[in-house]
């Protein structure tokens, strides 16, 4: 489940370099934007008459937290941690749950068949219990 959301977040992030935005009646506005998320409130003065609306502009991506000079409250958050967080989760996930069969070095799973017991294991060095 980690894997397909790592992936979905990061389809995000790398479509985003295209932009979409939408903005309420009220002012307040969406956006993920430039490898960002967004959120803020515009003033009357400030706001657009279009509900969505895509950038027009050059593919590009912000690589940190960015807050607009403009005469609202807006906050960028960058999407790529959130990928990474879950690339880590994803990587971490497939590790513990890999089961090393037996016969096999419980370290690295070197298959051991054929070696005498209690022969540290050829692969990696690690000792090997002749119980298990």
């Amino acid at each position: 489940m980690s894997a397909v959301l790592t992936v979905a977040l990061a389809g995000i992030w790398i479509a985003s370099g295209f932009g979409v935005a939408f903005a309420s009646t009220g002012g307040v506005t969406l956006t993920v934007l430039h490898g960002t998320v967004g959120a803020g409130w515009l003033p009357p003065r400030d706001r657009i008459d279009e509900t969505f609306w895509f950038n027009d502009g050059q593919y590009s991506l912000r690589w940190w937290f960015r807050t607009p000079a403009s005469r609202g409250v807006f906050v960028h958050v960058p999407l790529w941690p959130g990928v990474l967080a879950g690339l880590g989760i994803t990587l971490l996930a497939a590790h513990k749950g890999r089961k090393i069969p037996p016969g096999c070095c419980q370290t690295c799973g070197f298959d051991l068949a054929g070696l005498p017991l209690a022969t540290p294991c050829p692969e990696c060095g690690a000792s090997v219990d002749p119980q298990g």
